[in-house]
């Protein structure tokens, strides 16, 4: 029974996602047509990237990156500033997950060995927002904005050119949040020697340029082909990864696929969403988002809308707010909560920094919206 709490207490929202799924089968008896709900473009792409990136990270590829440019820093308003922006920036490349997992917990290994673990929460906090801000100009910031791009078939600077405009304040708000940070001096660092696998590292970079390759090219079938190769390359490589890959988020997002391509088959409810949402993408992305997470909420929208600015915008701007909006919040804490076993503190801080992000953002998200579109 413990096992049993556990999961659902873990994985609440793909556990939401399936069933749903389910009830909506036995008005639309399951048959051939599911296979066109499922967009496997997405699939293959989060699946590809998420192996590369753990592989990146077993050879420690993101430490080695970190530990050559935090030396330079010499107070702990830069160190902050520094651990912030390492993961914000990366995470236009690897996906604000990935970010997450793997620079909480180098900054705090930093903070701590530097004696500056009372900025732990802060800087913890602003690296959730910060990776979060990567999906409103990358394609693959987001793990949404991989559906999106493919739903929607857009090109791969479109959101470069239609919402630099609130990537920049959002940077903007991020950088004065750093700067607010109290100013001591920084004395130690990790120095600590660590090989760099140069062949893995090779195969590893070719085979990230290859699956993000598939997200901006439009040749058909051609994600087939580069999911072939990561697949049998990383079998190759070390297969051991292919257990640390986070299925649930397949799982997850399949589920949510049959679940709205089902509504959509329904006319009676296909119809009554339609009218509700038509001219409210926007903000109806946003609240949605705060209850049932930004990829569920992108996914519902978009099956019922062609709006595609305001809901791309929406389904990144809402990972502000709750601790559902995104989950990567929950894994912060559950990081964060090793070294500091106070989740209410740590709730209570992401609250109030979301929050005052989510405000800002969506009034500039929607001045946005109505200088582009």
């Amino acid at each position: 029974m413990k096992a049993v709490l556990k999961f659902i207490k873990k994985e609440p929202i793909m556990i939401a996602a399936v069933i749903l799924a389910v009830v909506t089968c036995f008005f639309v008896p399951p048959n051939l047509e599911y296979l066109d709900y499922i967009n496997f473009k997405t699939l293959t792409t989060i699946f590809s990237l998420s192996i590369i990136i753990k592989a990146l990270n077993k050879i420690n590829t993101f430490k080695i990156l970190a530990t050559k440019i935090l030396p330079l820093i010499k107070s702990s308003r830069g160190l902050v500033t520094a651990l912030v922006f390492l993961p914000t920036i990366l995470a236009l490349f690897i996906t604000n997950d990935v970010a997450v997992l793997t620079f909480v917990p180098f900054a705090l290994i930093i903070l701590n060995m530097c004696d500056m673990s009372h900025f732990a929460l802060k800087t913890v906090i602003l690296i959730c927002i910060g990776s979060n801000l990567g999906g409103l100009i990358s394609p693959i910031g987001n793990s949404q904005n991989l559906y999106l791009f493919s739903y929607y078939n857009l090109p791969p600077l479109f959101l470069l050119k239609n919402a630099y405009m609130s990537y920049a304040f959002g940077i903007l708000l991020l950088f004065a949040c750093c700067m607010l940070t109290k100013k001591e001096a920084v004395s130690t660092f990790d120095n600590k020697k660590r090989e760099v696998k140069k062949v893995r590292l090779g195969v590893y970079l070719f085979l990230l340029v290859l699956a993000v390759s598939a997200v901006v090219l439009r040749i058909p079938y051609y994600y087939l082909i580069t999911f072939g190769v990561v697949v049998v390359a990383m079998f190759i490589m070390d297969r051991s990864l292919y257990k640390s890959v986070n299925y649930s988020i397949l799982v997850t997002f399949t589920a949510f696929f049959i679940f709205s391509g089902n509504i959509k088959k329904m006319e009676s409810i296909s119809n009554i969403l339609q009218g509700i949402i038509a001219g409210r993408e926007y903000f109806l992305t946003i609240g949605l988002t705060q209850i049932i997470s930004n990829t569920p909420a992108a996914i519902i929208v978009s099956q019922f809308s062609d709006n595609v600015l305001p809901v791309v915008l929406g389904a990144n701007i809402g990972k502000n707010g709750t601790i559902i909006a995104s989950l990567n919040a929950a894994v912060a804490m559950r990081l964060y909560t090793s070294m500091d076993d106070r989740p209410m503190r740590f709730l209570g801080m992401l609250l109030l920094y979301n929050f005052i992000f989510l405000i800002c953002m969506t009034g500039i998200g929607f001045l946005n919206i109505l200088l582009f579109g």
